[in-house]
């Protein structure tokens, strides 16, 4: 058996995106400990490149003269990032300590105080059913290979992590089912890493069934990186102009996860339940509100 079997398996618990953007804040974070190393600052001689909870808190104030733009968020995605790597790694857990995620609250209860004023949050749109259609046909003239992608991130409601997570068997003809990862599973609810979601979709049926006839065994449908389709979704709203309809105004088509709100919408419309599309009631409400009734104010995410 491989020695690394484990920590591959663990690595392949999160998306490839998501991996590879865990292991940039990690080493990101490593550099940090050697530039200190070389500056001879105090603590630091003979502190390993795992870090430790104060080396956390440090990185932190660090970043945020670096950047001010550094948000609570992104200290707790830089947490669950170190921790990841800790784990895959075969290091110390300190970043699952009680410790550090108090330094990430009291990072954000600062970052609180600062901000006498928030900025409003704009909140996104839903692609309807001609917008979508405009939107394949855009790509299969611009962009043929990312077409069958626009068209399954709508007709199944997916997001774009579970689509490029697709692999030659993922979808079973006979069944009508794909295997995507599943968001909900955590280690508190013991949930399955992956779940079955039922294609009512005749076109994206017919999708699935070419793509994966052609895909090579072990080798996943999509080849494609997720800032790929970004870069071509923004020119493709750009050159549309969805975010100048009179329905859209002040909304905003911030990248392929629109496709899965319109998809809800479109799906529910199909007879799709709540327990079919692996939502609760209230998800399932956020998602279907039609562009005229969504907020405009940032209170409605």
């Amino acid at each position: 058996l491989p020695k690394d079997a484990k920590a591959t398996y663990m690595d392949l618990s999160v998306a490839r995106d998501t991996s590879k953007k865990y292991n940039n804040m990690y080493i990101a974070f490593q550099k940090f400990i050697i530039k200190m190393k070389e500056e001879m600052k105090p603590g630091y001689a003979l502190l390993s490149t795992n870090g430790d909870v104060d080396t956390f808190a440090h990185y932190l104030a660090y970043k945020v003269q670096e950047n001010g733009s550094f948000t609570p968020g992104s200290a707790e995605s830089l947490r669950c990032a170190l921790l990841h790597c800790q784990r895959t790694q075969g290091h110390e857990l300190w970043a699952a300590s009680r410790d550090c995620i108090m330094v990430v609250q009291g990072f954000g209860y600062l970052g609180k105080q600062a901000d006498e004023t928030p900025q409003i949050q704009p909140v996104r749109a839903q692609v309807t059913i001609p917008m979508h259609r405009d939107m394949v046909s855009y790509f299969n003239i611009h962009a043929p290979h990312l077409a069958d992608a626009i068209a399954l991130l709508f007709r199944v409601a997916l997001r774009l992590n579970e689509l490029l997570r697709l692999q030659k068997g993922s979808f079973d003809a006979k069944s009508g089912y794909v295997i995507i990862p599943d968001k909900r599973a955590n280690a508190r609810n013991k949930m399955p890493l992956y779940a079955q979601k039922h294609v009512l979709d005749a076109g994206a049926r017919d999708i699935l069934i070419r793509i994966d006839a052609n895909t090579p065994k072990g080798s996943y449908y999509f080849n494609f990186k997720a800032p790929h389709l970004r870069d071509f979704w923004r020119k493709m709203i750009k050159d549309l102009g969805f975010d100048t309809l009179p329905t859209t105004k002040g909304l905003t088509f911030d990248g392929p996860h629109c496709l899965r709100h319109g998809g809800m919408a479109y799906l529910t419309s199909l007879g799709a339940t709540q327990e079919q599309l692996l939502v609760t009631k209230k998800t399932l409400g956020h998602y279907i509100r039609p562009n005229e009734k969504r907020s405009r104010d940032g209170t409605y995410l």
